[in-house]
């Protein structure tokens, strides 16, 4: 058989698309039949491959563990669901610990009471970090959005 400058591009390109098997193949890669792309829900990893390490936290300076106490007395204030835990919140914003501050602060998100902003915009004060200023200042704005009960489409 004798190649001409037409069948030239086609030759060039089943060689590239074979090369590209061959190689996708060779290092590990299988097609996947048409009946488990629409049965499976997550991507799996390959059986050889080994699991990632998870990633490390990022550490912005000495990490302080919220103590015991304080997380059970948010957790039970976080229960009541009524405006009365928010006592609690206010005495734990005006920690000098950060990781305290933010403890109440994700209480108060679980809490859902509106009148938390007003305890986040309070706390805001005492703070110096621009980035949990920013956090609490979010949050006080998130506590504040209206309910969707409370919509058109309330009777």
């Amino acid at each position: 058989m004798v190649l001409t400058k037409r069948m030239l591009p086609v030759v060039a390109i089943t060689l590239v698309v074979g090369a590209l098997i061959g190689w996708l193949m060779s290092n590990g890669h299988k097609p996947v039949p048409d009946e488990e792309v629409k049965t499976r829900s997550t991507p799996s990893a390959p059986a050889s491959a080994k699991p990632r390490p998870p990633m490390p936290p990022k550490v912005t300076g000495a990490p302080v563990v919220v103590d015991a106490i304080v997380q059970s007395d948010i957790d039970s204030a976080v229960v009541l669901y009524s405006p009365e835990a928010l006592p609690t919140f206010e005495r734990f914003l005006a920690s000098n610990e950060p990781d305290v501050r933010e403890a109440a602060r994700d209480g108060l998100v679980r809490l859902g009471e509106t009148g938390g902003a007003a305890l986040l915009r309070h706390a805001t004060a005492r703070m110096t970090d621009p980035e949990e200023i920013k956090r609490m200042l979010e949050t006080a704005d998130y506590l504040e959005l209206p309910s969707a009960l409370d919509g058109p489409l309330k009777k």
